[in-house]
């Protein structure tokens, strides 16, 4: 807590202008005297306090972590902090530098635990570098350092817009794409310094393309991966999972230019790696292709197609949570996409109450385990594409009344709740509302749904 009951967050440490490598959070009671508590009277848990700013300050692309897990003594945490840093500023790594505190602490304050109460996060190995002259993008001095600040890039991307998260007006939008253009600026800046060499590296083109598809760059993106997958390594770095990425990145830039040969030539190639090695994640992607595809058709007025390719989408989501059940797994992704079209094509599985209900139960599971991560918010707001389909199944919407206001109530209410839970930046709300977008408009073109049906997504939405 800062002056004035402000409080320091990993938020305001996003807002600087280039990420921190070191941070050390020294929290203290002044004028504490006695045992130190692992609680405050308020019963706040330091540990997790500690802990959960330390994941994210990681996340953002921090290299190391110092945050005390309990109240420290003032004297005492007075002598760790010089210790700490002379260690650092005197050449020794992070890991090295924080036992060397920690034991000089205890031996000088025996009769309390502050030594011990200072947890470390990020690379032990890390030092501070004296000499900043090799900090340009121009004068990397290995390939490794350029994929380190790589690696910050994309890791920031899905947060750069963080200040804004809550913006409505005009300005606070401008802000938060005048900082990505800022990271693509960047990124772009470290591509064109490094030496052409570089840039024939599976490593380094698997990186750069995946730091632009997190920029929502796809079109570099597809082009910095196609050329990973074409180095003739004979060590290549370009995984599979890469290849996966290439292929959605694809998939996405066709939906966008309504070109119905490119989407089948992905969907295609997405076959082919499921020939060699299916899993269940292809399977998505392959019902998130057909999906696309089945949409770009639909535009066509009565084309028979788009149902065929809708059809297809199903089975291939359907197929991704069969095959997580062979596995004794279960992931509500696939399941609610499957739920979600099937109430489309009016095929609704028997058991859709029980398949809902454990879906729901696994989206809460996982926002609780993942709520650290960039991707925690598609969990967050599984609940309410849950309530969606539920409510379409039942046709709560298709008869106006007050039960049909509630629940379009309800449903707001669990989106703005899950927005603010994951701390969703407006790129992830735009997409959560997109999906309620992609299914208004299968409704309307492929699933012959009521006016009114319709018009309670395109409610949502437009309050969202």
């Amino acid at each position: 807590m800062l002056d004035s009951g402000a409080f320091l967050t990993a938020a305001e440490v996003r807002k600087m202008a280039q990420v921190p490598e070191l941070v050390f959070l020294n929290c203290c009671f002044i004028g504490q005297t006695g045992p130190e508590a692992t609680e405050t009277k308020k019963g706040v848990p330091y540990n997790r306090l500690a802990a959960s700013i330390s994941r994210e300050l990681i996340q953002m692309g921090v290299r190391a972590v110092v945050a005390a897990g309990w109240a420290v003594r003032d004297d005492a945490a007075l002598f760790f902090a010089p210790a700490f840093y002379e260690a650092m500023l005197g050449g020794e790594t992070f890991g090295r530098a924080l036992c060397s505190a920690r034991q000089a602490t205890w031996r000088r304050f025996p009769d309390c635990n502050t030594w011990g109460a200072y947890q470390a996060y990020g690379d032990p190995d890390f030092r501070l570098t004296k000499d900043t002259t090799a900090t340009t993008p121009g004068e990397r001095v290995a390939p490794e350092e350029l994929l380190e600040q790589i690696d910050k890039i994309w890791k920031r991307a899905g947060s750069i817009d963080q200040e804004s998260k809550w913006a409505d007006t005009t300005r606070d939008v401008e802000r938060a794409e005048a900082a990505r253009a800022d990271q693509l600026a960047t990124l772009r800046e470290l591509v064109g310094k490094v030496p052409a060499a570089w840039l024939e590296r599976s490593d380094i083109l698997v990186a750069v393309g995946e730091a632009y598809g997190e920029l929502a760059e796809f079109s570099e993106a597809i082009i910095r991966l196609e050329q990973a997958l074409d180095t003739g390594e004979l060590d290549s770095k370009t995984t599979i999972r890469a290849a996966d990425k290439l292929l959605n990145f694809s998939a996405r830039v066709a939906e966008t230019e309504k070109d119905e040969s490119a989407l089948r030539k992905v969907i295609g190639r997405l076959e082919a790696l499921q020939s060699v090695g299916p899993t269940s994640d292809r399977h998505s992607l392959l019902g998130s292709a057909y999906k696309r595809l089945a949409r770009v058709l639909a535009m066509i007025p009565a084309n028979p197609t788009a149902r065929i390719e809708l059809q297809n989408a199903l089975e291939h989501y359907k197929a991704a949570h069969t095959r997580n059940l062979r596995k004794e797994l279960f992931d509500h992704y696939p399941v609610v996409n499957w739920l979600a079209l099937a109430v489309v094509l009016n095929d609704l599985p028997s058991n859709l109450t029980e398949l809902l209900r454990q879906a729901e139960q696994n989206a809460q599971e996982r926002f609780v385990r993942d709520r650290s991560t960039k991707d925690a918010v598609f969990s967050a707001v599984a609940p309410a594409d849950i309530a969606v389909v539920r409510a379409l199944a039942n046709r709560t919407f298709a008869t106006k009344g007050k039960l049909r206001t509630d629940e379009i109530d309800n449903i707001v209410n669990l989106y703005t709740e899950a927005f603010r839970r994951a701390q969703a930046t407006s790129r992830q709300r735009q997409s959560a509302t997109g999906q309620l977008d992609t299914l208004e408009a299968l409704l309307t073109q492929i699933g012959n749904a009521d006016p009114l049906t319709t018009e309670a997504l395109r409610m949502i939405r437009e309050r969202l």
